[in-house]
Parts: structure tokens; C-alpha cells; sequence
């Protein structure tokens, strides 16, 4: 006999992500890493073009292939640098009169050199 159909939202829920887990596990079971990957992503992308607001994540497939006795150091000075981008935040973006500054996005300071554009790629619709 079938289970019967949950009756309020949780235990829809639970029902739910049990039976998304289970078919991740089996696509897991079947050693296609590749595969794997893809579903996630079609899952994801899907969702976003759904309208589904999605976590941030930083984290990137980046490994730093250099070893930091063989980095080369980076221009200016390092305890200015970090003096400067850990300020308290009531400090930051106030010029020394007391009123807000906007900051340029092509500012020269040693502290944004190496800046990379972090904005997300925008999803063609």
C-alpha cells in the first residue's frame, strides 16, 4: 500500500527533499561525476530563471599553484594597506569633512591594483 498523501506543509517538505535526495543518490551511485555536476547545475540555473533568489558563494575552483615563499610581494605598503581596509565601518566612505564621498571604481590606490570584477554574470533571458 502506497503511503498516504502528507498532510500539512512539513511533512510535504520532508517528503519532498527525501525524494530529491534519493535521486541525487542514485545519479551518485551510477560514478558520473561529470553528470553529477550538470544536474546540479541544470537545477540551479532552472531555478534562477525561475526568479528564485540563490545564495552568493564565493567559492571558486581557484588553487594557488604558488608557494608563498615564491609569491612575488605586492607593491606599496602592506600595514598602510591593511590599516586603510580595516578601519571600523562608521569610518568608512567619509572624506575628512564629514560628508560622504562616493568612491571611484578606477581609484589608483595600491589597495585595489589586483581588484577583480566580482559582479555576477547576468543570465540571458
Amino acid at each position: 500500500m502506497r503511503n498516504p498523501a502528507p498532510k500539512d506543509n512539513a511533512d510535504l517538505e520532508a517528503l519532498e527533499q527525501r525524494e530529491w535526495r534519493e535521486a541525487l543518490d542514485y545519479v551518485i551511485q551510477q560514478g558520473d561525476r561529470g553528470r553529477v555536476e550538470r544536474l546540479l547545475a541544470t537545477v540551479r540555473d532552472h531555478a534562477r530563471m525561475s526568479g528564485v533568489p540563490l545564495p552568493f558563494t564565493a567559492v571558486t575552483a581557484y588553487v594557488n599553484t604558488i608557494q608563498p615563499d615564491q609569491e612575488t610581494p605586492l607593491p606599496g605598503s602592506q600595514e598602510i594597506v591593511s590599516r586603510a581596509t580595516h578601519r571600523p565601518a562608521s569610518t568608512r566612505g567619509r572624506s575628512s569633512r564629514g560628508g560622504s564621498r562616493a568612491r571611484s571604481s578606477t581609484t589608483s590606490d595600491t589597495s585595489c591594483a589586483r581588484a577583480v570584477d566580482s559582479r555576477p554574470t547576468p543570465i540571458p533571458g
